[in-house]
């Protein structure tokens, strides 16, 4: 049941990617955000998935992504920086000669990536915000570098309980404030 609901979390996030690139709103709890603009590409829009087991681990979102857009006849180039079980500061630190050299390539469109799905570890997440956003500030402005207009989507989806843990809700209504804690990064 987890996995699916993942899926279908994962599947509509990246779908709406896809989706035409008009500026929209969105409203939770009362709070409203503006869903990032991407760049205008010049080719196949580029993604990078950084983060840790939720987007590798449990199911392979940006393989499930890109099997998709195949599908559907729109080209798409996927990168990915995963290490499971740590923090994006340890995910950046475990692959940095590979980080570098993917923030540092350049393309013709001003924008070597267009999309990037952050996922920071869980227990970070929920318990350790202001090293979340250090984080998340730190992948962002090193990206910026070769990517300024980047779309920047941060990917928050497992509880680290069981649905059926009496703790699930208010482990899910934190989870769901993280974007909202982040957003003037």
């Amino acid at each position: 049941m987890k996995k699916c609901i993942l899926i279908f979390l994962v599947t509509t996030i990246l779908f709406s990617s896809c989706n035409n690139y008009s500026r929209k709103k969105c409203t939770t709890n009362e709070k409203t955000i503006t869903h990032p603009k991407p760049p205008k590409t010049s080719g196949p829009p580029r993604i990078l998935f950084i983060g840790n087991s939720q987007i590798e681990y449990f199911v392979s979102a940006p393989t499930l992504f890109e099997e998709f857009c195949n599908a559907n006849n729109q080209p798409i180039n996927i990168d990915q920086l995963i290490t499971v079980g740590v923090s994006l500061d340890k995910v950046y630190s475990t692959n940095k000669t590979e980080a570098n050299q993917n923030f540092s390539n350049k393309d013709k469109d001003g924008n070597y990536y267009d999309y990037v799905v952050i996922q920071e570890a869980t227990p970070v997440a929920i318990s350790e915000i202001e090293k979340y956003k250090a984080n998340v500030k730190m992948i962002v402005e090193k990206i910026h570098i070769n990517s300024p207009d980047v779309a920047v989507y941060i990917y928050q989806g497992i509880p680290p309980v069981s649905y059926t843990d009496s703790d699930f809700t208010k482990y899910y209504d934190e989870m769901r404030q993280i974007p909202f804690q982040l957003w003037d990064l």
